[in-house]
């Protein structure tokens, strides 16, 4: 009987001492657990506070080039503005030529074509002017090419061909072109006079060519080979240059086309290739058929390019006088 209480006893002493080990173990897990969940609750709080500064951050960063973006856009539409009060006054066109069009769009908010225009009682100077590159520094170039020609061409005694002369050696005055800097840029341009009592047009070109539209035929005039502008090539090969003039006469229906080469070097088409001469010039004989021509060389363009993004400035024109 007595063995029987000692093996009761020494049972109960390690059911006791089972129950308290286990007791012991849970309160050990529980603790574990509860800091588990504490530390997962802390980490969830702190990467949170995180993400939330990181946003923060992202939005303050996210404002300033907002700011920053309109700021810089509200000075290139001030350009712009400046640019196009640069422009001939439509007015003094309208009433020297019978008939005119100009197509001018640029293909960022400023550009580097430009026109420019005067006349002296019966003759009229008109230039048709691609400044090297586009937005911003064509901005600048198609400025500067503007008040170059308003200082050069101060009577009716020029040829085309000294006018160009006399353009190219003020950009390489002004731009320090002489000694060989690196700004090398220059302006591929049309430049004509056209005499509206004689019927004759004298033609000079740097790059540039104009085409004669008469009796549903289209004839090409192709300028010099080098612009004006640059004093060294990119072989760093110095240039030295004389412009000819070409005399050109002209009938009642004689329609004159100046243009930069934006519209005719737009890629389009099903097989992604430029427009090239042979369409544009089909699409000049056209235009110059419709009343509205410049919505026509509009829908013309958009026609060719279809979804592939203008690539250049564009600018044409067309006199009748």
């Amino acid at each position: 009987f007595l063995l029987e209480k000692q093996a009761d006893s020494i049972r109960f002493s390690n059911e006791i001492l089972l129950h308290d080990a286990k007791s012991e173990a849970k309160a050990k897990t529980d603790k574990v657990i509860r800091f588990s969940l504490i530390g997962g609750i802390l980490l969830v709080f702190l990467s949170l506070v995180i993400v939330f500064s990181q946003l923060k951050n992202a939005n303050k960063q996210k404002l300033v080039i907002e700011s920053s973006k309109k700021h810089i856009t509200d000075n290139i539409n001030y350009a712009k503005k400046i640019q196009n009060t640069l422009l001939p006054d439509k007015s003094t066109i309208n009433n020297f030529f019978n008939e005119h069009f100009i197509f001018f769009h640029p293909k960022d908010i400023v550009g580097g074509d430009f026109y420019w225009f005067r006349c002296f009682d019966d003759l009229a100077v008109v230039a048709c002017v691609d400044c090297t590159g586009h937005g911003v520094a064509g901005g600048f170039m198609s400025m500067l090419g503007s008040m170059l020609l308003d200082k050069i061409v101060q009577n009716d005694k020029m040829k085309p061909s000294q006018i160009l002369e006399q353009l190219n050696s003020e950009i390489i005055r002004v731009l320090k072109q002489g000694s060989g800097g690196k700004i090398q840029d220059g302006m591929d341009l049309s430049i004509c006079i056209l005499d509206k009592k004689k019927k004759k047009l004298l033609y000079s070109g740097a790059r540039n060519g104009i085409c004669i539209i008469e009796d549903n035929k289209v004839k090409s005039y192709k300028g010099d080979m080098l612009p004006a502008g640059g004093s060294f090539s990119k072989k760093s090969r110095e240039m030295n240059r004389d412009f000819t003039s070409q005399s050109i006469d002209l009938n009642e229906n004689s329609w004159l086309i100046m243009y930069t080469d934006g519209y005719c070097d737009q890629l389009g088409g099903n097989k992604m290739r430029s427009m090239g001469n042979k369409k544009f010039k089909e699409i000049l004989n056209l235009s110059i058929l419709e009343n509205d021509k410049e919505k026509y060389l509009m829908k013309a363009f958009n026609d060719f390019k279809l979804q592939i993004p203008q690539v250049d400035d564009l600018l044409v024109m067309g006199f009748k006088i």
